[in-house]
């Protein structure tokens, strides 16, 4: 690393490498103020505007004096901080003149206690002519030659990213390419929710439970983005919880939405303390501890040649089969699957990168299971519900998953993390260990008080995979023709 020395306060490194060492040239100032303050005094002795201090008279001299001697012993100062920074070894690298220099009264000291082992001065020797350096010849080294391609160079790589396909199936972009998806989600909250209902209930419909704190902060990506950072930071499972959170709360929360600070602590202690159900069960989030997950886990996934022509609805196809094959032809996604399959014919190519919220590692019968996690705060209570807490059951959150094509979203990241535990826990079966996916639209999640429908809570929107879901996707994501 390049530091100057300010930079490099209170730093430390094994080696460093003080270049320059002699030089203190101060470009010359049209004009500075020269101040005397005893420190005991309470208002200066002298305060003057300078021009050229050549031209400053006899009267200032002295002053100009202790400035200058003032200035030395700080550049000395200075000096000590960059040579305290070494742990083991320091080098400073200075040039000989005929000039005073800063450095060369300490450096003669130096010389003087040199013993060759702690201290060692080392002055530069021009290299003697160069000697052309010719290459030993291994007689039994082969020629290299030019290799042929027998393929013609690719020139259709592509980056693709899920916000990319999405907008493009949409409409509103011409090509599945997009920038790199940024670390830290929110950015699809709430978005486009105005394209499916008019709008959100009044402030007459009653919450349905009894604290919703959440509910009525105004959303949209900022408020995602920064909900997103604090779910990040926080511990769960502090044993100081409400303190945890409010260290977040006030280290990230600023500006228009600090006046929600109280709600957004209380809604976010008990999204914290929600039972998660599917096949998690009685699991709350302060149950995962910090070993047990991984935050914002972004990935990079190398997908087939444009010559295989896989495309993204194939993903429907071969997720659809799998669940039949498991004796699940009602579930809850298949009518999605189904569009995916007719409508997406943007081609997987290249590289897909994105960026993961938090891969959580639950204990479930005794075994390690993984699941893709995603905090949402969309805003799901829509004209026309009787109580805003119904805005998050299951079928209204599986109609905001179907209209932002979160399903999607969900298997495209859980092959990347097929993917990862394939490499990290070759000791595992990456398929059989990712469970599956679990949404968290944080507004509904409001602790104990959660309404629970068929082991399905609101605000939670899980899935579980069928078996050999992630290496059959895995498989079709690297396809190569014959």
């Amino acid at each position: 690393r390049i530091l100057t020395i300010h930079g490099a306060k209170g730093l430390e490194a094994p080696i460093v490498w003080l270049i320059d060492a002699h030089n203190t040239y101060q470009p010359p100032e049209a004009w500075s103020l020269l101040l005397d303050w005893p420190p005991e005094s309470t208002r200066p002795a002298h305060l003057s505007v300078l021009g050229r201090k050549d031209e400053c008279g006899a009267r200032r001299a002295a002053l100009i004096e202790a400035e200058a001697a003032f200035a030395a012993r700080e550049e000395l100062n200075l000096l000590y901080v960059a040579m305290t920074r070494a742990k083991h070894h320091v080098s400073l690298i200075y040039t000989e003149g005929t000039e005073k220099r800063l450095t060369d009264g300490l450096l003669e000291k130096v010389a003087d206690v040199a013993d060759g082992h702690c201290i060692e001065i080392r002055k530069y020797v021009p290299p003697s002519t160069p000697v052309a350096y010719v290459v030993p010849k291994d007689e039994n080294e082969e020629t290299l030659v030019v290799a042929n391609i027998s393929r013609p160079v690719i020139t259709t790589y592509r980056r693709l990213s899920f916000s990319g396909i999405t907008q493009q199936q949409r409409g509103q972009a011409s090509s599945p390419v997009a920038a790199i998806e940024s670390i830290g989600g929110g950015s699809g909250d709430d978005d486009e929710i105005i394209t499916i209902q008019s709008g959100y209930s009044d402030d007459s419909v009653d919450a349905g439970v009894p604290k919703m704190p959440l509910a009525r902060i105004p959303g949209g990506t900022y408020f995602g983005t920064v909900m997103h950072k604090v779910y990040e930071l926080i511990d769960f499972a502090a044993l100081d919880l409400r303190g945890e959170v409010q260290r977040v709360v006030d280290d990230i929360v600023v500006g228009s939405l600090s006046s929600h600070r109280t709600e957004i602590i209380d809604g976010v202690l008990l999204s914290l303390n929600t039972p998660l159900g599917g096949e998690l069960g009685s699991v709350r989030l302060t149950d995962i501890t910090r070993d047990n997950r991984l935050d914002e886990l972004g990935f990079e996934m190398g997908l087939a040649d444009l010559a295989s022509q896989v495309t993204v609805s194939e993903i429907g196809t071969i997720v659809k089969d799998l669940l039949v094959a498991a004796d699940r032809k009602d579930d809850v996604l298949m009518e999605y699957l189904t569009s995916v399959e007719n409508s997406f014919t943007t081609q997987l190519v290249g590289l897909m990168n994105g960026s993961i919220d938090a891969l959580l590692r639950v204990p479930i019968n005794g075994e390690e299971k993984f699941f893709i996690t995603d905090y949402k705060t969309n805003r799901l209570d829509r004209d026309g519900v009787d109580t805003m807490i119904d805005g998050y059951s299951r079928d209204s959150m599986l109609e905001e998953m179907e209209h932002h094509d979160y399903p999607l979203q969900a298997l495209i990241y859980g092959v990347s993390v097929y993917r990862f535990l394939r490499w990290a826990r070759p000791d595992i079966d990456a398929d059989a260990a990712i469970a599956g996916f679990a949404y968290f639209f944080v507004r509904g999640m409001v602790g104990d008080a959660t309404p629970n429908d068929e082991n399905h809570r609101h605000g939670v929107f899980t899935w579980s995979a069928p078996p050999g879901l992630w290496s059959a996707l895995s498989n079709l994501f690297s396809r190569v023709t014959s």
